[in-house]
């Protein structure tokens, strides 16, 4: 069953609310409140040809989902798109061109815009659907770095090598509104699910740095939703809400963006090795698709394991499997 969570930004992030890391919160959620053999299970219930059984997608400014990454037009395409617009005012004819620009460089598309879309997806209807607040572009996403001393705990004061560190921090402007959706295809796992997103991950903070305040926010059930609005009954292919990887993704024919990512363990990991010791909190880097990638299959890939040997420790494993919603991909247009 399909959900969507309201998230509001009640401070800066250290951590962006990806799906991996929306996930590995939820292991630890899982851990704390039911017990180490409980997440055992949990993640051992994954892969062999069994759906997922709670999946994450990114969160998303809210009333958005990604843009599909479908292969750019050709320029040819643009301008004949830009000219029936305009007619033949060679001013008019300049600002299609910068709107269906501007429009190709999106990450996100409205909710709204999708509905009307996703029964014909192409660049075409794309351009041809935008909407009248195509000006104020994608939500936008303040970041900073902040730069701070190390201080030395045996004498009280900055250190005189290293001294210097530097935080990115972020969020988004307005409200920080954020959509949140999850899979739960476990129905035994509703109540738990609903406990680390409502009261485990608000309690205790989201990400780097939230000892110093970072990644607080307040989680809330949107119980207005429809699932059914992503329904798509003439799709043939999946646009991915998640970060994505798992071992056969290959076999997919695909268009994304990548984005590689250096996974660090959090919880108790974070300051012990899993197995005892001085803790070795990093991951080995993975190659991930973003959010927005799309696959040409009818099925969702949601029955994919795990990635396994990400880390020294072979118990550690890391999320690639993705939430996808369906849609009609129209290559002619």
């Amino acid at each position: 069953m399909l959900q969507r969570y309201k998230i509001r930004l009640l401070s800066p992030l250290g951590t962006d609310l990806m799906s991996d890391s929306i996930f590995g919160h939820f292991c630890w959620g899982l851990r704390y409140l039911e017990g180490e053999r409980f997440l055992g299970d949990f993640l051992g219930a994954f892969g062999r040809g069994r759906r997922a059984p709670v999946l994450f997608s990114s969160a998303f400014p809210e009333g958005t989902i990604p843009r599909p990454e479908l292969p750019h037009p050709e320029r040819s395409a643009v301008m004949a798109f830009a000219r029936q617009k305009a007619g033949d005012d060679r001013l008019s004819l300049l600002k299609e061109i910068e709107k269906a620009r501007a429009i190709l460089s999106r990450r996100y598309i409205s909710l709204a815009d999708w509905q009307d879309l996703k029964g014909r997806v192409s660049w075409t209807s794309i351009l041809a659907g935008r909407r009248r607040d195509d000006a104020d572009g994608d939500p936008k996403q303040d970041e900073e770095i902040a730069y701070s001393n190390v201080i030395s705990r045996r004498t009280g004061t900055v250190s005189e090598e290293g001294g210097l560190f530097a935080r990115t921090r972020f969020w988004y402007r307005g409200n920080g509104g954020l959509h949140l959706y999850v899979a739960i295809n476990d129905p035994t796992l509703f109540s738990v699910t609903e406990r680390v997103l409502l009261e485990y991950i608000p309690a205790t903070g989201f990400g780097a740095d939230k000892s110093v305040g970072m990644g607080r926010l307040s989680v809330e059930k949107d119980e207005s939703f429809d699932p059914s609005v992503f329904d798509c009954p003439s799709a043939n292919a999946r646009l991915l809400l998640s970060m994505t990887a798992f071992d056969g993704l290959e076999r997919y024919e695909s268009y994304y963006r990548l984005k590689t990512k250096y996974g660090r363990l959090g919880g108790g990991f974070a300051s012990a090795s899993p197995t005892g010791g001085e803790p070795r909190p990093f991951k080995k880097p993975i190659l991930m698709y973003e959010p927005g990638a799309v696959i040409v299959t009818v099925d969702p890939p949601d029955t994919a394991d795990l990635l396994r040997g990400v880390h020294t420790d072979a118990r550690i494993c890391h999320c690639g499997v993705p939430l996808s919603i369906p849609f009609r991909w129209d290559r002619e247009a």
